[in-house]
């Protein structure tokens, strides 16, 4: 689970798909609004996000939402999964909080290294990645996940630094992971985040069946 949190930090040296107001989880479809000031990626976008989604095989990416504005557009996104296993589950929120918490608080040391090496062969450059994924408590809403990450792509000439937060929720039974990537070094800037994806996650609301 942590290592796709790691590797939605190369989105600032590939750009994904098109993020869409729509998307399924399992049989169940939805639809949110982005939030101000976050638009979805246009054009020849699509190929590199079939790259990205080939780098992290463990979910599946249902949207991608930049900031609308051209110089923040990578520096500050947000990235909604659901792993793979969970996606035909039925669950409730506080299920989830009850079956994730001890795999937050587990160490995974070899996730970086995995994820290096995901993100490696799907630029097709060496990268980098450095940080380690925690939880971050949990409200009615969500369990939250944090992390500050170092990603270094020496031939690109990039090395930078994202703080994100992440919101593990369950809408109509069915889990979806909420994760904000922008510019930061600190907890304190982790935290400053969670107030995001849990508003992103409150926007997300079943389509009626016709």
């Amino acid at each position: 689970m942590k290592s796709i949190l790691i590797t939605g930090l190369i989105a600032a040296i590939a750009t994904p798909a098109a993020a869409q107001n729509r998307f399924r989880v399992g049989t169940v479809e939805f639809t949110t609004e982005l939030p101000a000031g976050y638009c979805p990626a246009e054009g020849k976008n699509a190929a590199v996000a079939q790259m990205l989604a080939a780098a992290d095989p463990r979910n599946v990416t249902h949207l991608t939402a930049m900031s609308c504005s051209a110089d923040m557009a990578w520096k500050d996104y947000f990235i909604l999964k659901t792993p793979n296993e969970l996606l035909a589950v039925s669950t409730t929120t506080a299920e989830l909080q009850r079956a994730i918490g001890p795999a937050l608080n587990a160490q995974s040391g070899g996730e970086n290294e995995e994820a290096s090496k995901s993100v490696s062969r799907t630029v097709g450059s060496p990268v980098q990645i450095k940080g380690e994924v925690r939880g971050y408590g949990q409200d009615a809403h969500c369990v939250y996940l944090g992390a500050v990450l170092d990603m270094a792509a020496p031939e690109r000439g990039i090395a930078y630094t994202l703080a994100m937060s992440g919101c593990m929720t369950v809408v109509s039974g069915k889990v979806v992971t909420i994760y904000r990537y922008a510019p930061g070094t600190t907890d304190a800037d982790i935290r400053k985040l969670m107030p995001s994806v849990l508003a992103f996650a409150k926007a997300i609301k079943p389509v009626a069946a016709n």
